[in-house]
């Protein structure tokens, strides 16, 4: 259930991935993901227990916001107005001190109908992607909201560096990032799957041009 359009997204990858990434029903511990970003190999694997996360605030307000109040975040995603000019307006309004579930629906909102599903924010920390339209809007369904909500119900969400969320790692939890690294004009993926124990080991190296 792809549900953010998220650059450096791992859905096209989910197929080369399959292989290498083990069944929910052998992971005995939690499922880590460190860099959860689009969240799209995290769904794939329906992980009994996760930790998934990520430095940028909006994005994790955007997960806590469809765990904790899914009915509410779709009500306000849909009554937002449509039009370039109203997608600015509510962009560059202050946002911070409002509900955890306006400020979820607010980016949900704002990543569907940016340009191109951009994810980029200026150097106060706001998002400042211009309008794209709002023909990839209503992808999202309330019955998407409501099973999202089901699937994050036993997950921790943090906002954190991916040290701190590796020192919480214990024996038996499946590590998953990746990294996307720019190389003057080449984008190198850098895939590590890891599993935690008496030690970590780098299971995979993965290049795309």
């Amino acid at each position: 259930m792809k549900f953010l359009r998220y650059p450096g997204g791992k859905s096209r990858l989910l197929q080369f991935l399959e292989s290498r990434i083990p069944d929910s029903s052998r992971i005995t511990g939690r499922y880590v993901e460190p860099f959860v970003g689009g969240g799209s190999v995290f769904l794939h694997v329906q992980p009994y227990r996760a930790i998934i996360s990520d430095l940028n605030g909006d994005l994790v307000d955007l997960y806590k916001g469809i765990r904790n109040y899914p009915h509410k975040v779709w009500e306000t995603f849909a009554h937002f107005p449509v039009g370039k000019e109203a997608y600015y307006r509510i962009r560059d309004a202050e946002y911070r001190d409002k509900p955890m579930c306006y400020r979820a629906a607010r980016i949900l909102y704002l990543n569907r109908t940016c340009f191109k599903g951009l994810w980029r924010h200026n150097p106060n920390g706001n998002f400042n992607v211009g309008y794209g339209g709002e023909e990839r809007r209503w992808v999202v369904t309330h019955e998407n909201i409501v099973e999202l909500s089901k699937r994050f119900r036993k997950v921790s969400i943090l906002q954190a560096d991916f040290e701190a969320i590796l020192d919480q790692c214990r024996d038996g939890d499946f590590i998953f990032w990746t990294l996307l690294i720019n190389l003057g004009r080449r984008n190198c993926w850098k895939l590590t799957i890891l599993m935690a124990g008496s030690h970590l080991e780098t299971r995979l190296g993965f290049r795309k041009n």
